[in-house]
């Protein structure tokens, strides 16, 4: 979500008048930016927490979780395409999640309404340079292009149904093909949102697929400093951030005991953030901090190194800061993020469900060598830091006139 706030606050800077609309778990993040939010029905917050959320995570396994989300999103999908329906009306142009493509084409119709996507993850622009995310964490040659196309079909394949009794009720004409190639043939702009310096632009993509760089936050939305612990990071060495983001730790105690032992044979402190699972968490060791919610622009740089699930948003972070990852994946576009980041020499990787001492101490190991640290510091420092920016004056003067 955080890449779509920044650049809904950098359009606004250019004078946009802007919404964004998300599920509605997301409204207290969005709005504490000063962006104006619309709620979508669902709360994925609550599913990632429910017991059932928690035991597809463990499983680590990309089909199963897609399942679960479609059983998640179909009950709710005719009142997310109301929503989008309600702000095309009102709108001059949209940028959507890959995701969300089938409810902006239900409604919209690309021969008038100002249209783009904006892609976290290497998938959604077929090419030869990767395999998509969604079905492969390594290249597969000349099959990579191919994995975008079935990704993209298969996606469309739940959809298509729905889309096309949508658009005939409003009027419009059927898509003639599935909804994503439909948009390549009409040429629809494609920002990619990441940096690359972590993975460089394919030469094949088309002129309308744009590199933009990572969209980030021109302010900092996390909780205010606990002077706690900033007090306790200053009075010993640099420790490991053992971070989850948004993603509920299966086992968090389990996980904070291997974190205790790895981190003490390693001789190294760890300071734990672990998001909606801190309450349910404690530790007597004077060598681990817990904590919830962490302000990543100013705890990652005073660390030595991360480990993560690999999201795309906390790979950027902890590269921005120099930090040597460790990547325990889960499902989506993790894997592919941890094979790059093993690729450029710059950590380690492995599945979540395969996570144990002996895995993550090998892998810290790895991790906290001197050479593998100055390869994350040089990467850090080719990051740009104004892709929010860059995407934002393509959307006001080139996809749009959308300032009032």
């Amino acid at each position: 979500m955080q890449p779509f706030v920044a650049l809904a606050r950098a359009l606004a800077m250019r004078g946009a008048d802007v919404e964004l609309a998300a599920p509605e778990n997301f409204a207290p993040f969005v709005m504490s930016a000063g962006v104006r939010f619309v709620a979508l029905p669902g709360d994925v917050q609550a599913l990632m927490q429910s017991e059932r959320g928690r035991r597809v995570l463990a499983r680590g396994d990309r089909l199963t979780w897609a399942r679960e989300m479609w059983s998640f999103l179909e009950p709710r999908w005719d009142g997310i395409a109301d929503r989008v329906d309600e702000l095309a009306e009102r709108a001059d142009a949209m940028i959507v999640h890959a995701l969300s493509v089938p409810f902006a084409l239900a409604a919209i119709d690309l021969a008038r309404m100002p249209f783009g996507i904006g892609l976290m993850i290497p998938a959604g622009a077929p090419t030869r340079a990767y395999p998509s995310p969604m079905i492969a964490s390594r290249s597969l040659g000349p099959l990579n292009a191919a994995t975008h196309l079935a990704a993209e079909r298969a996606m469309w394949a739940l959809h298509a149904d729905r889309v096309d009794a949508r658009r005939r009720r409003a009027g419009l004409s059927a898509l003639r093909r599935d909804g994503y190639a439909e948009a390549r043939r009409a040429r629809v702009p494609v920002l990619h949102a990441w940096d690359d310096a972590l993975l460089p632009h394919p030469s094949d993509l088309p002129p309308h697929v744009l590199s933009t760089g990572e969209w980030t936050l021109d302010v900092s939305l996390d909780p205010p400093l606990d002077h706690a612990l900033d007090a306790w990071i200053d009075e010993g060495d640099a420790p490991v951030y053992v971070g989850f983001g948004s993603l509920p730790m299966v086992d968090p105690r389990k996980t904070l005991a291997m974190v205790e032992r790895v981190t003490a044979r390693l001789g190294v402190r760890a300071l734990i953030a672990a998001g909606w699972t801190a309450s349910s968490l404690h530790t007597d060791a004077p060598h681990v901090r817990i904590s919830g919610e962490v302000d990543h622009a100013y705890v990652l740089p005073r660390c030595r190194a991360a480990v993560h699930h690999g999201g795309a948003g906390t790979v950027h972070a902890t590269l921005r800061a120099g930090l040597p990852s460790v990547i325990a994946s889960v499902y989506a576009d993790q894997p592919f993020w941890g094979r790059r980041i093993e690729a450029m020499e710059l950590g380690a990787t492995f599945p979540v469900q395969r996570l144990d001492a002996r895995r993550l101490e090998r892998a810290l190991e790895i991790a906290l060598r001197h050479d593998v640290r100055a390869r994350a510091l040089a990467v850090g420092t080719r990051m740009r830091d104004d892709g929010a920016d860059v995407a934002a004056r393509f959307v006001v003067e080139k996809l749009a006139h959308v300032t009032h």
